[in-house]
């Protein structure tokens, strides 16, 4: 979307051609991946190592941060069952779901990603205590932005900003990404 507002002058179908799918198989299983993703493309090489160190963040949202925080919202299964609480009240399941299968979702959801979240510490080499990887990486960042920067993008907030702003957002209401956002925002 950025690269549409950026080109004004050319059309989606033009700016498509910037973002190919590359198919591949991967343990047997067909992946899809959209080349460029990260990037940007302004036409110009004006601003290129801002560029660059925006396109480089918003890489590490994605295949850093992101993976920090399933370990940390199911960290124990009253944790695990907090969160899930948390969803059915915002996503107004009581409204949505008859009872039973609300409490099937919320009981066996919690059930399952405590689990999941403990394959998800091993699979990323994260710490003993998953709260200290998520700092350390909201530390990361924040050294990464420095003193003289309000945002990574300098004075107002760029993709990478937003990118890692949104990826610690969508857990707000959670006791642990209070801290996270303190550290990081």
């Amino acid at each position: 979307m950025s690269t549409l507002l950026v080109r004004k002058g050319d059309s989606l179908e033009e700016v498509l051609k910037f973002f190919p799918t590359l198919s591949y198989s991967e343990d047997g299983k067909t992946k899809l991946e959209q080349l460029n993703r990260h990037a940007v493309m302004f036409g110009s090489e004006e601003n290129k190592s801002a560029r660059e160190e925006e396109k480089k963040w918003r890489e590490w949202a994605d295949n850093k941060l992101v993976h920090y925080l399933s370990p940390n919202v199911y960290r124990t299964p009253s944790e695990s069952l907090q969160s899930f609480h948390y969803f059915s009240d915002v996503g107004e399941w009581e409204r949505l779901f008859p009872a039973w299968e609300r409490h099937l979702v919320v009981y066996v959801g919690a059930a399952a990603m405590y689990l999941i979240g403990k394959r998800l510490k091993k699979k990323y080499s994260m710490k003993e205590d998953v709260r200290e990887t998520l700092y350390d990486a909201c530390n990361h960042w924040v050294k990464a932005i420095g003193k003289n920067r309000s945002f990574m993008g300098g004075a107002k907030p760029n993709l990478a900003d937003l990118v890692s702003y949104s990826t610690l957002n969508v857990y707000c209401n959670l006791e642990f990404t209070t801290v996270a956002f303190i550290r990081c925002f």
